[in-house]
């Protein structure tokens, strides 16, 4: 037998008297806090693209990322219910890698390089070098990458 409990807080609350199975109750969950699972996540920063320079030009402003550190931790009101926590997160090895376009548009880092690691600092923002367009024009893009995280962040960049 279902029975109708005090309301409280305006909610009215069910008890099960007698049952066997089929009811479960709201206690005995995670408590307040617990973490129930992790994530890093990487994301292109504001101006960073889309970006177009003349071809065999610097870039104006360098690519850059925010690294932060996602966690889903419980409510602990024994209903399931949880929120999301995001941290910066220093220390991270970003590897920004350059993807040329179809027609040949690419660039490259100091040294002549297609490929190079920024750290992430104590706000989760890591810098990748200069990036100079090659002598072709069109649209390529870079990816920064960081492990742990499900996807890239994609810049868009056009030489003109």
């Amino acid at each position: 037998m279902v029975q109708l409990l005090k309301p409280v807080l305006g909610l009215a609350a069910l008890a099960c008297i007698g049952c066997s199975g089929g009811y479960s109750s709201p206690s005995g969950g995670p408590t307040a806090g617990t973490v129930l699972s992790t994530g890093i996540t990487v994301v292109a920063t504001a101006g960073t693209t889309p970006q177009s320079t003349p071809a065999g030009s610097p870039f104006a402003s360098n690519l850059s990322v925010k690294v932060s550190q996602v966690e889903t931790v419980s409510d602990g009101d024994g209903y399931g219910g949880s929120h999301k926590v995001t941290t910066p997160k220093a220390g991270a090895s970003v590897t920004f890698t350059i993807v040329a376009g179809g027609g040949g548009a690419s660039g490259t880092f100091p040294g002549g390089v297609t490929t190079v690691t920024a750290t992430s600092d104590a706000t989760g923002l890591a810098v990748a070098p200069d990036l100079t367009a090659n002598g072709t024009t069109g649209t390529f893009t870079v990816t920064a990458t960081v492990t742990g995280a499900p996807s890239p962040a994609t810049f868009t960049l056009t030489n003109s």
